[in-house]
Order: structure tokens, then C-alpha cells, then sequence
């Protein structure tokens, strides 16, 4: 019984690291520690530190994955670094932002339209550079967010059923 009590916190824990991605937190990295808890604790034999490793290498692939996303697709669409550095300021506010609008998608396309406006904003209030190219770098900030973002989402649900099975099969 205790082992099932330690099982579903660890999970819980998973289940909050899911949540928080869409917003553009740490959620992977969350749901790698929740692993990490049940590998130090023993919880089940099966939940060792062969899955913590697989969940923690996730959480890294998941990380470089969006930031590859989200930078190639502005600096593919002529944005500066400056612009992807609006993008992602953009992105977090825009991600908490969509959240009261559509709790489920908000933050994502919340995120993704913040991406669009930091870009722009920065590349066209701050850089001077000429509205077509604004406009551009804000929509390969735009997709490149919506792409980055799923992605993560993807693999923190893959993360949370590897753990899962590993807790409870």
C-alpha cells in the first residue's frame, strides 16, 4: 500500500511537469526529477535509474528541440537575435496570456502569438529594420514557437507514460 501512496506522489509530480510546459516552464526537467525521486527511493524495482537517465536524456533532447525550432524558424525567416531574444520574451508572456483565454491551447498559441509580436516589436520598434522584414522574422518566430512547444509537449507525454508504466507495470 505504501508503495502505491509513493508511487501516485511521484506521478502527481510527472503529471504537474506536464502542465507546466505549455507555459514555457520547466516542466521535462520536472517530470526528469520525479524520476530521479522514485530511482533514489526505490519505490518499485522496475522504477531504478535506467528510466531516470532515459527521462533526463528526454528532457534534454526536449530542450534542444524547441530552442532549435524556435531559433532556426526566425533566423530561416530573416530575424536577427535580437529578434528571437523579443521572440522569447514574447513567447513566455504570450504563453501565460492565452492561459484564461483557452486553458488547454491558450498557452500555446498564446505563446506562439507572443513569439510573433516580440519579434516584430523588436525588429521593427527597435532594430528600424523594414516592415516586411519585421513581419517575417514574427512569423518564423510564430511557427517556430508552435512547433518547439508541441514538440516539448510531446515528449513530456512521453516522458509521463514511461514513468508511468515503469511505476505501475
Amino acid at each position: 500500500m505504501e508503495e502505491l501512496f509513493y508511487s501516485l506522489i511521484v506521478l502527481l509530480v510527472a503529471l504537474l511537469g506536464f502542465f507546466l510546459v505549455p507555459f514555457g516552464l520547466p516542466g521535462n526537467w520536472v517530470i526528469a526529477a520525479a524520476a530521479l525521486l522514485a530511482a533514489l527511493t526505490g519505490i518499485t524495482e522496475a522504477a531504478g535509474w535506467r528510466p531516470f537517465w532515459v527521462l533526463l536524456g528526454a528532457a534534454l533532447l526536449a530542450e534542444i528541440g524547441e530552442f532549435l525550432f524556435a531559433a532556426g524558424k526566425t533566423r530561416e525567416s530573416g530575424g536577427t537575435k535580437w529578434g528571437a531574444l523579443g521572440a522569447l520574451v514574447g513567447s513566455l508572456i504570450g504563453g501565460f496570456l492565452g492561459f484564461p483565454l483557452l486553458p488547454v491551447i491558450g498557452p500555446i498559441f498564446g505563446a506562439a502569438f507572443g513569439a510573433f509580436a516580440g519579434a516584430t516589436i523588436v525588429e521593427i520598434g527597435l532594430l528600424g529594420r523594414s516592415s516586411d522584414k519585421g513581419m517575417s522574422a514574427g512569423r518564423g518566430a510564430f511557427l517556430g514557437v508552435l512547433f518547439g512547444r508541441s514538440w516539448k509537449i510531446l515528449i513530456a507525454a512521453v516522458q509521463v507514460a514511461v514513468l508511468a508504466w515503469t511505476l505501475f507495470l
